[in-house]
């Protein structure tokens, strides 16, 4: 009886969390050169512990505070 109540028990709890995850939405800010960016295509994002996102480029690092970008150029 157990094995054959468990493969309901799983199929149910897999339904379950796909309903939920479908309830959750998800907004995404796309960040250009237009809103200070020094370059679109990025190499690496890293957060840090103080909340500032850096962005890594070929023109240098782009520190985001959800406000503003500064952007430290290294000379190439």
């Amino acid at each position: 009886m157990r094995k054959v109540l468990l493969p309901y028990v799983l199929i149910s709890s897999l339904l379950f969390s796909v309903a939920y995850a479908q309830e959750q939405h998800l907004a995404f800010n796309h960040l250009t050169i237009n809103d200070g960016l020094s370059q679109n295509p990025i190499n690496s994002i890293i957060q840090d512990r103080y909340g500032f996102v850096w962005f890594g480029t070929h023109d240098g690092l782009n520190r985001y505070d959800a406000y503003n970008f500064v952007v430290n150029s290294i000379g190439v």
